[in-house]
């Protein structure tokens, strides 16, 4: 007879001891615990840690106790599949508080008609106008604190929803202190702004009082909690029919981790079809810079996040998290060809378009016009005229000049001596030169340029005359020596 009692008792003094133990184990391990051995005490420490603030979301957003206690025990069984995928296990509270409200709203959705046809036949008891005006701010407390990003979430949950002060959240998390509390104060003003497109602000009491309010009151009774690990052990080993877990609450359970499953695979499938997109672009571009002409494959690089000249990057916060860019002031540079000629001189080949007189013969006669044609116009500057920049905003003395123009070279120019705001260094391959040129002594006869004049001397003379039927234009590349040759 002693050894039976014995017996009976040895088993609930060991059960006591492992829930002691693991009472001091923080989340994390705890999860591993059950993840891997599938240790029921751990299991049951988590639901003691956590019961509280799963059952007052569930009891906010449903309002009805039956409902609230099923959609809690659906939550636990949700953790009982998912414990070995969640990745962040020091925060599993806020885990669960995403499971807890998503499994209440399935559950209102499950019930909804149930509910109607309560009303209906006026079993249901009409609630306060207080009381129904304070369901209406919890609702929208829940639904907007679901929608905040982790970070911000996460200490919400430890300190207002399961009274913990931001020390002991801060050891759970393994954040610095200073960290969490910056988190926590960010996290309800922009509850607050969230909740302010609804109508008034909450004053900050008020909103912590909001939060807490069904969580601090909600204790887990004992029977819930002991139902809830005999049912997840049930359900761990696929047992569940064996009555631990009632009908609702297995249908629960189902329908949120199927719609678990789903979720996973809109974004599996997003990321798929994104790769494959990248790649179909990689082959497309790869394609089509093969087809080009020689002349369009040279393709400038820009590096990487470079600073200005004054060691500042360009993108700046300003204050909301979101960069702006900074839009160069200068006007664009200008693709050239560079050469030192016999004398030392900067020889400038640079792209002039204008309108030319053009002659036209076809048979029966010719006709002649003005058309707007692209010619290569050629300068000739002293290089102490000249000053010549790297990718760096410094400057090229003449000497290492001469040694990197061995040949005919691209670079980039800012005319008649336009400083070159840095922003635009940030676009050009390393070893790229940029050449501010003076005004040349004549005007460039560019269309637009401040001139505003297209002298005739850019302009080709018209062709001599050709036999009928020969139809030429004359060449485009061909300034006019004198401006007497240029007239029709």
């Amino acid at each position: 007879m002693a050894t039976n009692s014995v017996d009976k008792v040895m088993p609930h003094l060991r059960r006591t001891a492992l829930r002691q133990s693991a009472a001091d184990l923080p989340d994390a391990e705890l999860l591993e615990q059950y993840a891997t051995r599938q240790d029921e005490a751990a299991f049951e420490a988590l639901v003691h840690r956590h019961g509280s603030m799963v059952l007052g979301v569930c009891r906010r957003v449903l309002g009805n106790e039956a409902d609230s206690e099923d959609a809690f025990q659906a939550t636990f069984l949700v953790l009982v599949r998912k414990a070995a995928s969640i990745r962040s296990r020091s925060t599993v509270s806020n885990w669960l508080y995403g499971v807890a409200y998503n499994t209440a709203l399935k559950a209102k959705a499950m019930n909804r008609k149930r509910r109607t046809r309560e009303r209906e036949a006026g079993e249901s008891p009409k609630r306060e106008a207080a009381e129904e005006a304070w369901r209406e701010v919890q609702d929208l407390l829940d639904t907007e604190l679901s929608r905040l990003p982790d970070k911000y979430r996460v200490p919400i949950v430890l300190c207002e929803l399961e009274g913990r002060t931001i020390r002991e959240a801060a050891l759970q998390l393994g954040w610095p202190q200073g960290t969490t509390a910056t988190r926590l104060a960010r996290g309800r003003a922009l509850l607050a702004r969230r909740l302010a497109k609804h109508g008034p602000i909450l004053p900050g009491g008020v909103l912590t009082a909001a939060l807490s309010h069904g969580t601090a009151t909600a204790s887990v009774p004992l029977r819930l909690v002991l139902a809830t690990v005999k049912a997840a052990g049930q359900f761990a080993t696929g047992s569940a029919a064996t009555g631990a877990v009632s009908a609702p609450v297995a249908a629960l359970t189902e329908g949120v981790l199927k719609a678990m499953l789903m979720t996973r695979l809109k974004i599996v499938t997003a990321v798929v079809l994104g790769v494959a997109l990248l790649a179909l672009s990689g082959v497309v571009y790869r394609t089509v810079a093969a087809e080009a002409p020689e002349e369009q494959k040279e393709v400038v690089k820009a590096p990487l996040k470079r600073p200005d000249a004054a060691g500042r990057d360009a993108r700046k916060d300003d204050g909301t998290g979101e960069e702006k860019i900074n839009l160069p002031k200068s006007p664009a540079l200008e693709q050239i060809l560079i050469n030192l000629d016999g004398n030392g001189k900067l020889v400038v080949k640079s792209a002039v378009t204008g309108y030319m007189h053009v002659v036209h013969k076809f048979p029966g006669g010719e006709s002649s016009g003005v058309e707007l044609r692209t010619i290569v116009r050629t300068d000739t500057f002293d290089l102490d005229d000249v000053r010549v920049l790297d990718t760096r905003a410094k400057k090229i003395d003449k000497k290492t000049l001469a040694k990197l123009l061995k040949g005919e070279t691209v670079a980039m120019a800012s005319f008649h001596g336009r400083e070159v705001d840095p922003l635009h260094l940030r676009v050009f391959k390393e070893g790229t030169l940029i050449v501010i040129l003076p005004p040349p002594k004549a005007a460039r006869g560019v269309l637009g340029d401040e001139d505003g004049v297209i002298p005739k001397a850019v302009a080709p003379a018209p062709a001599a005359p050709a036999p009928l039927g020969d139809e030429k234009d004359p060449d485009p590349a061909r300034p006019a020596s004198s401006p007497e040759e240029a007239k029709p």
